[in-house]
C-alpha cells in the first residue's frame, strides 16, 4: 500500500509542529490538518488550527475528525467559512480514508501533528499534551487560551441547564467515567467524597482567598448527562458552585469558560497518566488519591504559565502534596 508521500508526490507534507511557520510561508492556498482526534484534542488545539488558518492566509483548511466527534467539532468551528471538517471512522484504516479525502479535496499542503512524532514530543519542556504543541510550533503557550473562541448558542445552553436543573437549585457538578469506566480509568468520584471535600473548603479561582462551601444535603449533585451535547454545557459549568472533574474533553472545554466564581477539583487519580499542571489557566485542588487516605495538592495554573512565559521552564516549587487534616 502506498504511503501518503508516494500516492501524492506533489503534496507538501510536514509532520512536526516546528515546521508550521515554514509551511505557512510556502506556496499554496489550501491545507489539510490531521492532529490527534480526541474531542479534548480538538478543543485544546482549536486555537492552533485558527492561528494556522490566519497566518497562512488559507482559502480553505480541511480538518480531519472522527465521525463520533463531528457534531461537536462542527459547532466548535461553526463561525468559520475557511475551516471544513472531513470525517474518518473511529476504527479501521484511517490512512486509506485520509488518502481518499486528499484525492477529493486536493489540498496544497498536509500537516500531521503527533502520532508517529509523539515519542519525540511527549513531555516537551515538561508541558502538557496540548500546550507542548504550541510551544514546539513557536507560539506562546497562552495562545491556547488567548485565541480560543467558539460561537455559543445561548438558547441551547439554557435548555440544557433546565434539563439537568429544572428547579434552579444550588449544585455541584461531577464528571467521571460513569457506570462503564474504561480500562485505563481508575475509580469514580463518589458523592460522599465530594460532600466531605465541600464541607471542608477548597481554593477559589484566580488566586483568591480560600472560601468555604456548605456541602450539606441541600446542595444538589449533578452528574454529566451524555444526552446533553458537550458544546451546550457552558451555562451548566459556569453556574456550578463546584466542578469535580476527571481529565476529559469536558475539562478541556471548561478551560474556555468563565468559571471565576466556581471552585475547581481535578480528580487526577482517575486518569493519572495525564498531568494538567502545565495545561490549565485555572486554580485547582488536585485530588491525587482518595483511598486509603485523601491526598491533595493546590495547582496554580496561571502562575505556572506565567513562569513558563518568563523563564521557558516549569517551576517545580509550585508542586507539593499534603494530606488534609479534616478527614
Amino acid at each position: 500500500m502506498k504511503t501518503l508521500e508516494q500516492a501524492f508526490p506533489n503534496l507538501i507534507i510536514r509532520k512536526k509542529p516546528e515546521d508550521i511557520k515554514e509551511l505557512n510561508d510556502m506556496p499554496g492556498s489550501t491545507i489539510m490538518i490531521y492532529h490527534h482526534t480526541g474531542m479534548g484534542d480538538h478543543i485544546s488545539l482549536s486555537s492552533l488550527v485558527r492561528r494556522i488558518a490566519k497566518d497562512g492566509n488559507y482559502e480553505k483548511v480541511y480538518l480531519i475528525c472522527f465521525e463520533s466527534n463531528n457534531a461537536n467539532v462542527c459547532k466548535l468551528y461553526q463561525d468559520s467559512e475557511v475551516i471544513e471538517i472531513c470525517t474518518i471512522p473511529n476504527r479501521g484504516d484511517h490512512n486509506t480514508i485520509i488518502k481518499k479525502w486528499v484525492a477529493k479535496k486536493n489540498p496544497s499542503k498536509f500537516l500531521q501533528l503527533g502520532f508517529d512524532d509523539w515519542g519525540r514530543l511527549d513531555g516537551y519542556k515538561g508541558l502538557y499534551v496540548d500546550t507542548l504543541m504550541y510551544a514546539a510550533a513557536g507560539y506562546p503557550v497562552k495562545t491556547r487560551w488567548d485565541d480560543y473562541y467558539f460561537q455559543r448558542d445561548e438558547e441551547a445552553e439554557e435548555a440544557a441547564f433546565k434539563k439537568v436543573n429544572p428547579d434552579n437549585r444550588r449544585y455541584i457538578f461531577i464528571h467521571d467515567p460513569g457506570d462503564e469506566p474504561q480500562h485505563q480509568w481508575r475509580g469514580r468520584i463518589t458523592d460522599s467524597l465530594v460532600r466531605r471535600l465541600s464541607t471542608s473548603g477548597g481554593p477559589a479561582s484566580g488566586g483568591q482567598r480560600w472560601q468555604w462551601i456548605d456541602g450539606d444535603e441541600d446542595t444538589l449533585i449533578i452528574r454529566n448527562n451524555p444526552s446533553v451535547p458537550l458544546m451546550h454545557m457552558g451555562k451548566i459549568l459556569e453556574n456550578a458552585c463546584e466542578l469535580h472533574m476527571m481529565e476529559s474533553s469536558l475539562r478541556c472545554f471548561a478551560e474556555g469558560l468563565d468559571t471565576s466564581r466556581v471552585q475547581h477539583y481535578h480528580h487526577h487519580y482517575i486518569r493519572d497518566h495525564y498531568n494538567i499542571d502545565h495545561g490549565t489557566r485555572k486554580v485547582w485542588m488536585v485530588v491525587e488519591e482518595y483511598d486509603p487516605e485523601v491526598k491533595l495538592r493546590l495547582l496554580n495554573g496561571p502562575a505556572q504559565l506565567d513562569h513558563f512565559d518568563k523563564y521557558g521552564t516549569i517551576c517545580k516549587n509550585l508542586h507539593g502534596f499534603y494530606c488534609p487534616t479534616w478527614f
